[in-house]
């Protein structure tokens, strides 16, 4: 008898539990879309990077318009969720990205027309990079800084401005997304920056 009400209110109480758990709900964290507009390769373009979809997957990106919709070519999520698209620019009243496995989505509301002034991006791979920093005093020392996706700023080199006000920098951008190297002339105060869009290996330019 005392065998069975421990059994009675032990085991119930344990089995109930395990119901319960077995039908909660996990959390899943959202995808996530950010947009930087820019000019690439002559053409005004959204340079996208999502987040929160299957590791590897293929994403199905979409443009809505006042006019209709523009499929644009499919991107591939990295190891970690994260995919990085270049998109030739039109006005789109949303944006949304699909993952083919998961049907995960994300998306982005009111793209109007991009901003004037906008950088000349280029987009690239991971590696080396060297640029030529111009539009500076002759002979006047040159700090040379790298901003990587995060936003830090760190000094990477000293160098000295030639007869014609340039010189030359070699910098490494490693991981994905948006990347600035800026040199400033000590003499001058003059900034030059240079914006680079870092994709990862097997990414493809959509035109």
């Amino acid at each position: 008898m005392i065998c069975y009400r421990l059994q009675r209110f032990i085991v119930l109480p344990l089995l109930a539990l395990l119901c319960a758990g077995s039908f909660a709900v996990m959390p899943v964290g959202a995808a996530q879309l950010s947009a930087i507009p820019g000019i690439v390769e002559n053409n005004t373009a959204l340079l996208v990077t999502g987040t929160g979809f299957a590791p590897g997957e293929g994403i199905q990106i979409v443009g809505v318009t006042p006019a209709g919709t523009v499929a644009y070519p499919d991107a591939k999520a990295e190891g970690d969720g994260t995919f990085y698209a270049s998109l030739i620019f039109v006005p789109l009243t949303s944006l949304q990205a699909t993952g083919v496995t998961s049907k995960t989505t994300a998306s982005l509301t009111q793209i109007g027309a991009p901003p004037p002034n906008l950088p000349d991006v280029q987009v690239i791979f991971p590696g080396p990079r060297g640029l030529t920093v111009g539009g500076l005093r002759p002979n006047e020392a040159v700090s040379v800084y790298i901003v990587p996706p995060d936003g830090t700023s760190y000094f990477i080199d000293a160098r000295v401005a030639t007869l014609a006000g340039a010189t030359q920098a070699s910098v490494f951008l490693s991981a994905p997304g948006f990347w600035k190297v800026v040199g400033t002339g000590s003499a001058s105060g003059r900034s030059v920056s240079y914006y680079f869009f870092v994709v990862p290996g097997d990414y493809r330019y959509n035109q």
